[in-house]
């Protein structure tokens, strides 16, 4: 009867990540946003040197299964698109604290594709900032606001789209993507190069204009600015001035007197944020041209490595070119030992047939010898007589 032994293969890895490695890997993340995102100063070698060790981190994990960094990666595109899914269609209340973290880290509910925002917020390096019409209106409901001693909420709200909000800063406070003492519309940008259009609405004056149309038979019923009476004695060429200085001067309302001051506050303001702008479209040249640097740096490090490559492919190509040659080196030594044996296998013919000539020579001789003797014996019998 055979007795068959059972052997422990040891504890099963789980092929699915753990709860503890996705932690891990958004702490690292959270550490060197480099790894995820374009927009942080790095270079590949060392987006992968990052990726490689946090691969090494997340396979010490004796109950999961080893996954190589081109593996992790994909499994945080996953993750970061499940949480964004679930996010979008259940809400964050249903998310787990994990994952609540990894939305604030990417922002994936505003819409934002990018990875790991930058410690403090950029600018977008391809577009520049218009300001639409609603510029017009916010800008002199701000104006009679600080007329009346009421300042702006300092509230950030969200347009229809993701590519258009409002950004509110109080005054006096320089803020490091978009610096102005009012709300502006930031909103779709087509170029760089081209300059920013700011359209500022025209003001409307609604002053009633005060006709007085003369007539002589009503006179004296016209009423004068001081509140006198014009008796009927008065000239009709006072009234035509009364009524032409009515024309030129009219009485504005409260809100138009604080409303005639603002051209040259809306010069002001729209010349320090034209300047405010341009310094933030030189930033995201700016930006601009170093991710262009890194990128050229990336390409420089993969043309070395394709270099590397090649000058190992050569050394291989030469290296077989000398194996052929020594193979080649090889067979023609087989070729001058087999002619050898060749020439020595038709020296041993010749020999041969040389001996079968000598040994017919010798025969030939002996018969002779023989027929020689019988005919002495014939011819001499008492030769073998006693």
């Amino acid at each position: 009867m055979a007795v068959t032994s059972a052997v422990d293969p040891g504890p099963r890895r789980a092929s699915r990540t753990s709860a503890r490695q996705f932690r891990v890997l958004l702490d690292y993340i959270e550490s060197h946003p480099c790894m995820v995102s374009a927009r942080v100063p790095s270079s590949y070698g060392e987006r992968e040197r990052h990726w490689q060790v946090v691969a090494g981190v997340l396979n010490a994990d004796p109950v999961s299964v080893p996954k190589g960094k081109d593996k992790w990666k994909k499994t945080w595109f996953d993750w970061k698109c499940n949480v964004r899914s679930k996010a979008r269609t259940n809400g964050t209340k249903n998310l787990t604290p994990l994952e609540k973290r990894l939305i604030n880290l990417t922002g994936l509910i505003d819409g934002e594709d990018a990875d790991v925002p930058s410690s403090k917020s950029e600018p977008a390096s391809n577009c520049l900032y218009e300001a639409d019409e609603q510029f017009s209106s916010e800008w002199n409901r701000s104006q009679s606001q600080d007329s009346n001693g009421v300042s702006p909420p300092a509230e950030a709200s969200f347009g229809e789209h993701h590519e258009e909000y409002i950004v509110p800063t109080p005054d006096g406070h320089l803020s490091s993507d978009v610096v102005s003492d009012r709300i502006i519309v930031l909103s779709d940008v087509r170029s760089l190069s081209s300059p920013c259009g700011v359209k500022e609405e025209p003001i409307n004056v609604d002053d009633e204009v005060v006709s007085v149309e003369f007539q002589p038979q009503n006179a004296a019923r016209t009423i004068a600015p001081a509140g006198n009476v014009i008796t009927g004695n008065v000239t009709p060429r006072n009234v035509i001035a009364e009524d032409c200085s009515r024309r030129r001067d009219p009485q504005p309302s409260a809100s138009n007197v604080e409303r005639r001051h603002t051209p040259s506050s809306s010069n002001t303001s729209l010349l320090e944020m034209k300047a405010k702008l341009e310094v933030e479209v030189l930033l995201a040249t700016k930006r601009k041209l170093e991710a262009e640097e890194r990128r050229a740096d990336a390409e420089a490090e993969f043309f070395r490595e394709e270099k590397r490559r090649a000058s190992s492919l050569v050394m291989l190509h030469e290296e077989e070119q000398r194996k052929v040659a020594a193979m080649a080196e090889f067979h023609r030594e087989e070729r001058h030992k087999a002619h050898a044996k060749a020439e020595l296998l038709i020296e041993h013919r010749r020999f041969f047939v040389e001996q079968q000539r000598t040994e017919v020579l010798r025969r030939k001789l002996l018969f002779l010898e023989l027929k020689k003797a019988r005919q002495d014996l014939s011819s001499n019998p008492s030769v073998l007589s006693p």
